[in-house]
C-alpha cells in the first residue's frame, strides 16, 4: 500500500532539463532594465565622474575658500589671535552622590550587625544546651 494509491494523487519528481527562453527569465529581463549592456556601463561612467567632479567642487568651495572682502580678515584676525577668556564652571552640590554612598554603606551595616546577631544567638543557644545537657546528665547520675 503506497500512500499515493491511497490519496489518487501523482506527483512529478523529474525536473525539466529544456532551455527554453520562455521558461526562464531573469527580473531585469522581466522588468525591461538593460543592466549588463555596453549604454548601462557609459551611463554609469558618466554618473562616477560627475559625481567626483562635484565633490571635488564642494571641497575646493569648503576648504579653499578665498576671502573675498577685508572683513572677512579682521574676523578671521579676531578668532586666531584674540585671548580667550577663561570660563569657569560653579560648582555644584550633587545631593544624588552622597545618597548614592549612604545607602549601600547603610545596607552594608546592617547586614553584618544582622550576621552578627545570629552568630551570637547562636553561640548563646549552643551554651544553653551544653548546660542543660550537663544538668541532665547529673540529674540522670543521681537516678
Amino acid at each position: 500500500m503506497n500512500a499515493n494509491s491511497q490519496t489518487d494523487l501523482e506527483l512529478e519528481v523529474t525536473t525539466s532539463n529544456s532551455q527554453n527562453p520562455k521558461d526562464y527569465s531573469s527580473l531585469t529581463d522581466i522588468n525591461k532594465i538593460p543592466l549588463f549592456t555596453d549604454e548601462f556601463n557609459v551611463e554609469k561612467q558618466k554618473k562616477l565622474s560627475n559625481d567626483k567632479k562635484e565633490t571635488s567642487k564642494i571641497n575646493k568651495e569648503i576648504f579653499c575658500a578665498k576671502l573675498d572682502s577685508s572683513d572677512d580678515l579682521i574676523n578671521m584676525n579676531q578668532l586666531f589671535l584674540s585671548e580667550s577668556q577663561p570660563y569657569i564652571k560653579p560648582e555644584e552640590h550633587n545631593n544624588q552622590v552622597q545618597n548614592s554612598i549612604i545607602f549601600p554603606v547603610t545596607g552594608i551595616v546592617m547586614v553584618t550587625f544582622l550576621f552578627f546577631m545570629i552568630k551570637y544567638c547562636q553561640k548563646r543557644k549552643r551554651i544553653l544546651n551544653e548546660k542543660l545537657n550537663k544538668m541532665g546528665q547529673e540529674e540522670w547520675n543521681e537516678k
